[in-house]
Parts: structure tokens; C-alpha cells; sequence
């Protein structure tokens, strides 16, 4: 999917197992939160999306946490940031938006890959437009 969405193509670029941390604080600890991006496309240094992936045994929410963790740590630049979230049955898209202090993220409804056509073709659909929107923004 991410190559007939463009990904795979000038002036993106896909990385694998990509390694990112993040500092949580509370009033009285601070915690550093390393992990690693299963799949990170971007366009110079700006973050165009975020991939992980689950086992199939899995349902697709449980990667919910740990992507908006990989989100949360994308440049400080970026005011809004998207994750894709898979378990090869299942896909739902993320958006955080940075714009205030306090994160905000929303979730698209969960697309099932395996039978339905048509939900196959909503998320190209939803690739091909994060793509474009973030160079839209980007020029």
C-alpha cells in the first residue's frame, strides 16, 4: 500500500526499525521512553507518517499507545503528526495535533484489509492524502 500511495517515491523516504525517545515528567519523576518506529516515511526531516504493526493475534487498538508515543516524540516543528496502525487484518489512522500544550489525537474508524474491498481502498485513499496534505503543507 505504501508504494501505490507514492511513498516509495521521490521526495519521500521509508525507513525501518527507526530508534526515537521521549521524556515523560510528572511532578516528581521523569522518565525516558525508547522505542523503536517500526516504519517512518519522511520528507527531509519532517515525520510524514508513523507505522506500527502488531501481530495478527492482536487487535489493532494495541498499538494505539505506543504509536502516539512515536508521535509525541516526531520534531518539535510539527503541529500535527500521523500514525498508522496495523496487525496485517486491520488498519485505523492517528492524528495528533500539537497545537497546544496539551496533545490532542483522533482516530479514524478501523478498516478491515482481508474482507472488504472497498475499506482496502479507503485506506489507500487515507495514505494518499496524508501524503498530500503534509506536502501541501510542506511547499
Amino acid at each position: 500500500m505504501l508504494d501505490l500511495a507514492g511513498f516509495y517515491q521521490f521526495p519521500f523516504l521509508v525507513k525501518a526499525e527507526v530508534s526515537t525517545n521521549i521524556e515523560v515528567a510528572d511532578e516528581a519523576n521523569a522518565i525516558a521512553v525508547q522505542g523503536r518506529i517500526d516504519i517512518l516515511v519522511i520528507q527531509d526531516s519532517f515525520w510524514i507518517l508513523v507505522i506500527e504493526s502488531k501481530p495478527a493475534r492482536l487487535d489493532v487498538t494495541a498499538g494505539i499507545p505506543q504509536a502516539l508515543t512515536y508521535l509525541l516524540s516526531a520534531p518539535n516543528l510539527q503541529s500535527s503528526c500521523y500514525a498508522m496502525v496495523t496487525n496485517g487484518r486491520e488498519v485505523l489512522f492517528l492524528k495528533c495535533d500539537r497545537h497546544q500544550n496539551i496533545p490532542q489525537y483522533t482516530r479514524s474508524n478501523t478498516y478491515r484489509l482481508l474482507e472488504n474491498t472497498s475499506e482496502r481502498i479507503q485506506v489507500l485513499q487515507g495514505l494518499k492524502q496524508i501524503g498530500a496534505y503534509v506536502g501541501d503543507l510542506r511547499s
